[in-house]
């Protein structure tokens, strides 16, 4: 580990460096999200070259050097695909971000420290396997990129890195459910059988699971936890009945496509239908695509019209499908980071900003469990 010291860079100037660096970062965060929607607009990729290319330019010129290096070569790779030698994808973006958070951790630890300590090693290692990238033949270059990937976030996983079912107090809380329900246990059966269906879903329904009663706890309990578990089941059921090559096809759907997938809340819908006593859930998996801005399906609701249940369940399914690999550039985990950006900037847009505030200070709690079991 290697040491900062902070001591000699005016409190006034590291104050408005900080200010200028949130603006600029936030900048950075809505281009890249931009950007993978349209890879092609060399506008917002030259915009997001040059928030880089400031942010590191405004490090340096204040003295708070350790970043720098991996902001070059960040902005060296950002140029190789202004120069047309390596195409915008996801994963560019992820490590943009993870570069750009490194940044601001070290920051934060600036402005309440008198010395700051540091992994210079890794910081060397990661702006090496960046640079790499700019060496390696065409076919070896996403490789470098991922390995660069993972040693920003050791925790990023890849499609065969299939993970184990999470066994955790919320799982165990939906076995004492089921087992006070029979029509419940028998949904959850088949529910489970549904993972199979795909790689990357192997794990998913306990992940689910343990988000949306977690985040329903963390509220008060507003739903019935038997309803999110009927509805989170009946949901992945209905999902196992789409086209296979549908579920797992890596390009956008078509036009005749988007229907066909849409058709599994109907689906799920109707197969809770049978079981009055969870009409609750029911309304959960037909409101769980719509939007808080109204610009969802199936009916266009939003704000108070969408059942809370709802809100909890798209945003348990956004986290899952952003961190546990079902984008549709690869079949892999990506960074923690990526889901908080995401769910924060479609606040009041896609989620109700209420859901999102309880699922980051969620999100923080877990974040702190390593670090508590460390000091007991």
């Amino acid at each position: 580990m290697a040491l900062f010291s902070v001591t000699d860079i005016d409190s006034d100037v590291l104050a408005e460096l900080l200010l200028e660096f949130g603006e600029r970062r936030e900048a950075a965060e809505l281009l890249i999200l931009e950007l993978e929607q349209d890879t092609a607009n060399v506008s917002k990729l030259n915009a997001l070259f040059r928030e880089i290319h400031t942010i590191k330019g405004n490090l340096g010129l204040v003295g708070v050097t350790p970043p720098v290096l991996m902001l070059q070569k960040l902005e060296d790779l950002l140029h190789l695909i202004r120069s047309g030698d390596l195409k915008f994808e996801p994963l560019v973006g992820d490590i943009t971000l993870l570069l750009v958070d490194r940044c601001a951790n070290f920051l934060d630890e600036c402005a309440i420290k008198s010395t700051v300590e540091y992994d210079k090693d890794l910081y060397n290692l990661v702006a090496k396997r960046i640079e790499a990238v700019r060496h390696a033949p065409d076919e070896a270059k996403k490789d470098v990129m991922y390995q660069a990937l993972a040693i920003l976030d050791p925790q990023t996983e890849f499609a065969e890195q299939v993970e184990a079912p999470d066994v955790s107090e919320s799982v165990e809380s939906v076995s004492q459910l089921t087992s006070e329900d029979a029509d419940l246990l028998y949904m959850l059966n088949i529910a489970e059988q549904t993972q199979y269906r795909a790689t990357f879903w192997q794990g998913k329904l306990e992940r689910v699971l343990q988000m949306v009663l977690e985040l329903n706890k963390l509220a008060g309990k507003p739903v019935v936890p038997s309803q999110l578990v009927a509805a989170v089941c009946a949901h992945d059921i209905a999902m196992g009945f789409l086209p296979i090559e549908m579920l797992t096809k890596t390009s956008k759907l078509s036009e005749i496509e988007k229907p066909r997938m849409q058709s599994h809340v109907r689906l799920a819908a109707e197969l809770l239908s049978y079981y009055p006593k969870y009409e609750q859930a029911r309304l959960i998996v037909t409101h769980h695509h719509e939007h808080f801005d109204g610009g969802g399906y199936p009916a266009g609701l939003s704000r108070s019209q969408i059942t809370p249940g709802a809100q909890i369940l798209a945003i348990a399914h956004t986290f899952e499908a952003i961190t546990h690999g079902y984008s549709r550039d690869s079949n892999r985990k990506r960074p923690l980071m990526r889901a908080v950006m995401e769910l924060s900037r479609f606040a009041g847009q896609q989620f109700d900003p209420m859901w999102v505030e309880h699922f980051l200070v969620l999100t923080r709690q877990k974040q702190m469990e390593p670090m508590k079991s460390e000091l007991t």
